[in-house]
């Protein structure tokens, strides 16, 4: 049975300021758990069914710190609608960006991105394609928001993603380094060659790419519209993530 104030500290890192203090996150369910204790994060505290903890007896006999809790317990620090047997706390890692291997590689660069669900899909998505390197704003949905941990589904631990002022990281790079932007407007991904290494600049769901990067922009581009003509009454553009899948589904697959 957890105390009150156990409770009090695991329900408290639902919200961003105090995973900020902290320096915690929560991650929540079967599959994302497992993944968590075969990583090198470190844990603070595993709090899960009984069941749970019989059918994991192996990779859980390193931890000292399993805790076993009633499924009243689990709803009462969950933030889910429908808890899923464990809950773990752990360390937020905090890589930089020397940790980023730009060289022979794709690099996702996202501005503004503020919606959780995109972040941990386009996360998802990168580690599907084998992209290791994600660089966001600062001012993109936080990385160890609860939502984006659950919809990324594991991939936040095998892809690395730093936060920093782009302006900043942009001029660190070398100038011959191709950099795409994702318009509404430009050439057509079909009719271009993507190197092996590039980068690729997704913005804000509704605003886009700002002004102030257009000037590191080599390349504007776009997925093609499949409209009739540009009077048909469709969508006006993509979500975020469906363009970045479809990017890099085009690279890849080419």
């Amino acid at each position: 049975m957890l105390t009150n104030a156990i409770i009090k500290q695991i329900k408290s890192l639902h919200s961003k300021s105090e995973r900020k203090t902290t320096g915690l996150f929560i991650s929540e369910g079967d599959k994302i758990c497992k993944e968590i204790i075969s990583s090198n994060l470190n844990i603070k505290g595993i709090y899960a069914l009984q069941q749970w903890i019989d059918e994991n007896k192996k990779p859980l006999e390193h931890f000292s710190n399993v805790n076993i809790i009633s499924e009243k317990d689990l709803s009462r620090i969950s933030g889910q609608k429908t808890p899923n047997k464990v809950l773990i706390v752990a360390e937020i890692p905090k890589p930089s960006i020397q940790d980023l291997i730009i060289s022979n590689n794709i690099t996702i660069v996202l501005e503004n991105i503020q919606d959780a669900g995109n972040l941990g899909t386009i996360i998802r998505t990168a580690d599907w394609f084998g992209i290791k390197n994600i660089v966001c704003s600062p001012d993109t949905v936080e990385l160890f928001n609860p939502k984006v941990v659950q919809s990324s589904m594991g991939s936040i631990l095998r892809t690395k993603v730093i936060y920093t002022p782009l302006e900043e990281f942009f001029n660190t790079i070398s100038k011959e380094i191709k950099v795409y932007g994702a318009f509404l407007k430009g050439e057509s991904i079909k009719d271009i060659n993507f190197p092996s290494e590039c980068i690729l600049v997704f913005g804000n769901e509704s605003n886009g790419i700002s002004e102030k990067l257009l000037k590191f922009i080599t390349n504007k581009t776009t997925i093609p519209s499949f409209l009739a003509n540009d009077y048909d009454s469709g969508a006006e553009s993509l979500n975020v993530a469906i363009a970045v899948a479809t990017y890099l589904s085009r690279i890849k697959l080419s």
